[in-house]
């Protein structure tokens, strides 16, 4: 079985065996070097973090305090 790739190089729709799936391919238009990461994968994978961040949003508001505002280490 095989799917498709598009090369980040030179944009060129690749077919790729499915036993190179996650490894690192030679494009054969350009001679890029890729990962052999599907189409589908890697616009599923967006979709879900686009969604992942709509929801996550403010909730989790990890930041880093300026110097001036982190408060004294009370620590013996």
């Amino acid at each position: 079985m095989r799917f498709k790739v598009d090369c980040p190089h030179c944009q060129a729709m690749l077919s790729v065996p499915e036993k190179l799936h996650y490894k690192t391919v030679t494009c054969p238009d350009c001679g890029g070097e890729l990962e052999a990461i599907s189409t589908e994968t890697m616009r599923v994978s967006r979709q879900f973090l686009e969604e992942l961040e709509e929801d996550i949003g403010d909730e989790v508001g990890v930041t880093s305090l300026p110097r001036s505002r982190r408060p004294e280490n009370s620590g013996p």
